[in-house]
C-alpha cells in the first residue's frame, strides 16, 4: 500500500471491520489506532485497499473470480487467510491441487502476486526445520507455488511477551536467486510490527506525520 500498489485482503477468520482496524494499527505503530489515525489510514490507503466483506466459509470459485476481476483493474497483491476457511474439504487433496493451480494461473495471467496462508503440519520433532512436506493438505500446494515461506515464533520465547522472536524461513524460491534464507527478527505486539532489530528506536510510521499529532 505504501508503494502505491493495490492490495486485496481476504482475512476469513475475522470480521472485515477488525481487519481494517488491525491494518490501521500496524500503519500507526500502536495497539489500537485512535479515530484520527483511523481516518488518516482510510484517506491514505482507502482507494488502493480492497477487503473481502463476508464472514464465514468462502466459496473458492467466487473468491477466485473476484481476484481475477480486481487484478485486471490494477490490484497487484492478494492475501487469502486461510486455505482452511474455504469451501474445500481438508481431505480433498485433488480439490486443493486444483485450487492451487487456479491461483497460479490467475497470477501468471495477470502478473499479480497471490499470498495464500496454509497452516503447517505438527512437526515430528520440536526442533525440526520446516520443509515443503510440512504444509498441511495436498503436497501440490507447495509444488505449484513459486515461493514457500514459513513464519514461526521462536519456541523458547514467551508467547505473551511484548516482543517475541520470529523466524521467517524461505523453503522455495522459483525466481530470483533461488536461495533459501532464514530472516530472524522480532514482532512487537504494542506496535503490531515486525522488526529486524529487537529494540528499534520506534515504530515505522506508515501514515503521514500529521496522523501522529
Amino acid at each position: 500500500l505504501q508503494r502505491d500498489q493495490g492490495v486485496f485482503v481476504a482475512s476469513l477468520e475475522e470480521h472485515p471491520k477488525h481487519v481494517l482496524v488491525r491494518l490501521a494499527a500496524t500503519a500507526a505503530g500502536r495497539p489500537v489506532p485512535n479515530p484520527h489515525q483511523m481516518q488518516w489510514f482510510i484517506d491514505a490507503y482507502g482507494e488502493r485497499l480492497r477487503v473481502w466483506a463476508r464472514v464465514g466459509l468462502a466459496k473458492h470459485k467466487t473468491l477466485a473470480g473476484v481476484m481475477r476481476k480486481l487484478a485486471h483493474e490494477g490490484v497487484s497483491h492478494f492475501l487469502v487467510d486461510s486455505l482452511m476457511k474455504l469451501d474445500i474439504d481438508s481431505q480433498d487433496f485433488e480439490a486443493q491441487r486444483n485450487f492451487a493451480n487456479l491461483l497460479a494461473a490467475i497470477a501468471q495471467e495477470t502478473g499479480c502476486h497471490i499470498h495464500l496462508v496454509a497452516h503447517p503440519r505438527k512437526p515430528s520433532q520440536p526442533d525440526q526445520e520446516p520443509d515443503l512436506n510440512d504444509i498441511a493438505g495436498a503436497k501440490e500446494i507447495g509444488g505449484v507455488a513459486d515461493n514457500v515461506i514459513f513464519v514461526r515464533r521462536r519456541k523458547d520465547d514467551d508467547p505473551h511477551a511484548v516482543i517475541s522472536g520470529m523466524n521467517i524461513t524461505v523453503r522455495k524460491q522459483r525466481h530470483g536467486t533461488g536461495a533459501w534464507p532464514t530472516v530472524t527478527g522480532w514482532f512487537n505486539r504494542e506496535w503490531r510490527q515486525f522488526h529486524v532489530d529487537q529494540f528499534p528506536s520506534g515504530p515505522i510510521h506508515y501514515l503521514p506525520e500529521d496522523a501522529y499529532t
